[in-house]
């Protein structure tokens, strides 16, 4: 007894002393072994002689290498391993005795070949020799092993598989000898769910456990003979081992439930065992087994194979009507591997019956051949009822009547040679009601009718509602096994009629932006833009009286609307909305491979309310706000191209349009910043002011608005308007107008009071304002235009006064010239007259003085003829008488 009491204050007065030692050689071999981040809160040391503890107090070890850069690999709220003393101070060799974990967390992730486990140091300062002897200094002998509430998370990646244990309660013991380590455990992991390819195959499934694991660590192989496992309910027994390579995993699995208890198999429905499973009333027997060998890789699948049956099951609530009867079920599943594509199929019976009415459905599948048959009818609510789909269906109810037999090839599919697939039936559905958790709609189908062949299926006699909106379809889609087997696209034509649509519960709201809207007390609805999908080519020919998207509401709407690789496209459309009539062509584009959704559309429209028009859309409510405060009406036209986010929010700088705006009459009334103009310029009557005659033009490019100038009138003035206006707010815009002189003489005072303002006449002045900087704080600058060139007009006034003494004088100048000019031509007709009659006088002289003169000569003539005829006369009588 003394000696007892002695060696455990030794140990204790051993570990105390050493303690800082531990604490620093336990720090030392973490960094020196393992490539990750590891940080300790603290190791404490304590010792029950022969018994060393040493607890590590919140470990962490966090991955330092990509691709795992910030995996938390481990954490906890203490780890502590108990060592016998005795054998480490001297024999030098350190053995396990007991490990707990207490309140931890394991993820183990893995990417193609990668591990974000594979962190223990193989090259640098540790060698080879170390290692061996690490391992000869090193056994296991464990009697306390220990995981309380720790929760392990499996996450492979290229495999598409995920493993989810949460809350683990085990305990257990262990031995390692060799190259072995063999332990036996037994515990409770209370919620294991298992996906692959994103569907759930376990949901936090409740495993009680108990068995042996064996590992050996010369080949890495897991060995678990004879497993003792409770899944929820049903007991299994599992078998097998699992070998891990570099780049593979060898698996050979035994896993199987035989002749069990229908209600125990049915405990691995998760919405039947977590509710109501106890008044669970359940007969017949079920056996299941689940066999996988070999190789599993990001390439390689092992061989697999899934076998179930049912025989005579029965299932039933006490407070529930229908039962389900006749239930027989033969399912076998069958991977030869190496790949996950050669799977067969087999589904031989599938048969049950509720309210009298039988159901049997028939599955065959292998290779590339596959052949089915379902008929019967499904009521739809009992069996939400007697699965206890509340929690996920709180309204689902209707009948679906199925006639259908189909078999084929994959490869006449992917070739489409329809001769030789056989496919035929119908399906129909009425008084179908479905409501999902959180979604307040419920949908109806009062009836459908499906009738399908190879090449088409054909909708017919179908009807939709949601809430007050309601759908009549009718039409065809072509390929509908293509696009079901091998994502070949879906081709169809479908006409649809309706009194009201609402859209919007088709656009899609998260619940992070619900929260967030709450939150920050937004009234605007986040929604997410839908993506649209490349493999459809679906044409709708729609008709409406009324249809709902968002805030708007729209009657008589008319178009064909295309959903074609990615483009929603409507052309054209017609509706009668912001109470007017719009003409639309245009299209929505969000496709898997683009950034973000973008559109573009051109529009016209008749008779559209301005006020409307300014609210509808958040272009509109940026770059043209004034049009908010416009009562009257507009006819337009427009293009326009933008992108949005992925809630549909217009990105702004994105906007590309064009287009114009016709106005007959309109006010403008309440508008703030022309309030301001109009107490600026000291005319309020212009507050509430009458337009008339608009006709403007318009583009937006790069953030900016532009307006051509154009004339109209305000009330009954003639102006001119022309400016800019940018996405931040800067304004840059002119009006001119036309206004009498007497209604701005006051304000040309206050401008130029120095100025005699009857120069500038009774002609209409020209007010113009200049509106700069933003809406909030404007610059406004009036001036008259006329005032602001008086001196020029000045100039002109002078030059203009000139100019008129000069054409005066001159017109004075040309009177007198005018007048001497006449008086000289009369004086000159004067003396040529009189010339002329004293020429004509002198002539008639002359004459005269010639006449008599001749006359005179005739007669001296005469009488000398008359003397020289007497003289011969005198001498002929008278010879030798002189002359």
């Amino acid at each position: 007894m003394l000696i007892g009491v002695v060696l455990a204050a030794l140990a204790l007065g051993t570990a105390l002393y050493f303690a800082s030692i531990w604490k620093t050689w336990v720090r030392e071999q973490l960094d020196e072994r393992l490539r990750a981040e590891v940080t300790l809160a603290d190791v404490d040391v304590s010792s029950w002689y022969p018994t060393l503890e040493l607890t590590l107090e919140a470990p962490v070890v966090v991955g330092i290498e990509a691709p795992f850069v910030g995996d938390t690999l481990f954490a906890a709220e203490s780890v502590t391993l108990g060592f016998d003393l005795k054998k480490a101070l001297f024999e030098r060799r350190y053995e396990l005795q007991t490990l707990a974990v207490r309140r931890g967390g394991v993820f183990l992730h893995s990417i193609g070949e990668q591990a974000n486990w594979d962190i223990v140091k193989t090259d640098g300062t540790v060698e080879e020799t170390a290692a061996d002897e690490d391992k000869a200094a090193f056994s296991l002998r464990m009697e306390g092993l220990a995981f309380e509430d720790v929760s392990v998370r499996y996450l492979d990646e290229t495999g598409r598989m995920e493993a989810v244990v949460e809350h683990v309660q085990l305990t257990g013991g262990g031995r390692y000898a060799g190259d072995s380590l063999v332990m036996r455990l037994k515990g409770v992991l209370p919620a294991l769910t298992y996906r692959m390819d994103g569907i759930a195959y376990l949901s936090r499934a409740r495993v009680d456990y108990e068995g042996a694991l064996a590992y050996h660590l010369n080949n890495a192989t897991f060995r678990f003979p004879n497993q003792r496992i409770r899944l929820n309910a049903l007991p299994l027994t599992a078998d097998g081992a699992v070998v891990l390579g570099d780049t593979t995993i060898g698996i050979d699995l035994d896993l199987r439930a035989a002749d069990a208890d229908l209600k125990k198999l049915l405990s691995l429905v998760p919405t039947i065992y977590r509710k109501d499973y106890r008044s669970l009333q359940a007969s017949g027997t079920a056996a299941f087994r689940f066999v996988m060998h070999g190789t599993y890789s990001e390439r390689l699948f092992p061989h697999t194979r899934i076998e179930a049956r049912i025989r005579n099951g029965r299932m039933a609530y006490p407070d529930l009507p229908d039962p389900v009867e006749a239930l027989n079920l033969r399912l076998s599943a069958n991977n030869e591997g190496p790949t996950t594509e050669r799977w067969a199929i087999d589904i031989p019976q599938l048969a049950f019956r509720m309210k009298g009415d039988p159901f049997s459905l028939k599955l065959r599948m292998k290779d590339d051949r596959f052949a089915t048959s379902a008929h019967g009818v499904l009521h739809i609510e009992s069996w939400k009822e007697l699965l206890q789909l509340d929690s996920l269906f709180p309204v689902l109810q209707g009948t679906l009547t199925a006639n259908l037999d189909g078999a084929a090839a994959l490869a006449d599919i992917d070739n489409e040679r329809w001769d030789r697939i056989r496919w035929e039936g119908a399906l129909q559905a009425q008084a179908l009601k479905v409501q999902q958790a959180g979604d307040p709609i419920v949908w109806e189908v009062p009836t459908a009718v499906l009738r399908a062949s190879p090449q088409w299926f054909e909708m017919s006699q179908t009807t939709v509602r949601w809430g007050r909106s309601t759908l009549h379809l009718q039409g065809h889609i072509e390929n509908p096994v293509g696009y079901v087997m091998d994502k070949a696209p879906l081709k169809g034509h479908l006409q649809a009629t309706s009194p009201y649509l609402n859209l919007n519960p088709f656009i899609t709201e998260t619940a992070d932006e619900q929260a967030a809207a709450a939150s920050d007390g937004a009234t605007d609805t986040a929604f997410t833009a839908p993506r649209l999908p490349d493999d459809l080519d679906l044409t709708f020919s729609m008709q409406a009286r009324q249809l709902v998207y968002q805030d708007w509401t729209m009657d008589d709407f008319t178009g064909t609307v295309t959903l074609r690789e990615g483009t929603l496209s409507v052309s054209p459309v017609q509706v009668r909305w912001l109470k007017g009539r719009l003409t639309l062509n245009g299209h929505y584009r969000y496709g898997d491979g683009d950034a973000r959704p973008t559109t573009e559309w051109q529009w016209a429209g008749q008779h559209v309310e301005l006020a409307a028009l300014g609210n509808a859309f958040e272009v509109t409510r940026r770059f043209a706000p004034i049009l908010r405060y416009l009562k009257g009406f507009v006819n337009t036209d427009a293009r326009i191209q933008l992108a949005m986010d992925d809630h549909l929010n217009v990105q702004l700088p994105t906007v590309q349009s064009a287009g114009r705006l016709v106005i007959p009459q309109a006010v403008l009334e309440g508008f703030p910043l022309w309030k301001q103009v109009a107490r600026t310029i000291q005319r309020p009557d212009l507050q509430r002011a009458t337009l008339q005659k608009v006709h403007l033009a318009y583009t937006i490019t790069d953030g900016k608005a532009e307006v051509k100038p154009f004339q109209f009138q305000i009330n009954h003035y003639p102006a001119t308007a022309y400016g800019t206006y940018a996405l931040d707010g800067q304004m840059d815009f002119t009006v001119e107008m036309q206004v009498p002189a007497a209604e701005v003489k006051q304000l040309v005072r206050k401008v130029l009071p120095a100025v005699n303002l009857d120069i500038l006449g009774n002609e209409p002045l020209t007010l113009v304002t200049h509106i700069k900087g933003t809406a909030d704080k404007p610059r406004i600058t009036p001036s008259i235009k006329e005032v602001s060139t008086l001196k020029d007009r000045l100039r002109q006034k002078g030059q203009d006064f000139i100019d008129q003494q000069k054409q005066q004088a001159q017109q004075r100048l040309e009177e007198e010239k005018r007048k001497a000019e006449e008086e000289l031509r009369k004086k000159r007709e004067e003396l040529e007259r009189k010339a002329r009659e004293e020429a004509e006088r002198k002539k008639k002289e002359l004459e005269e003085q010639a006449r008599r003169k001749l006359e005179e000569e005739k007669r001296k003539a005469k009488e000398k003829a008359k003397k020289k005829a007497g003289d011969m006369l005198n001498q002929w009588l008278n010879p030798g008488s002189k002359p």
